[in-house]
């Protein structure tokens, strides 16, 4: 679950400018989960 909260950590303007870099990160991080 931590890595739910790293991901809602990720600054605004972050997604705002990459966001194609974020979703690869949820991607990424729910690949862990299960």
């Amino acid at each position: 679950m931590s890595l739910g909260y790293k991901v809602l950590r990720v600054p605004a303007k972050d997604v705002l400018e990459t966001p194609n870099v974020v979703i690869e990160k949820v991607m990424h991080a729910l690949d862990g989960d299960f």
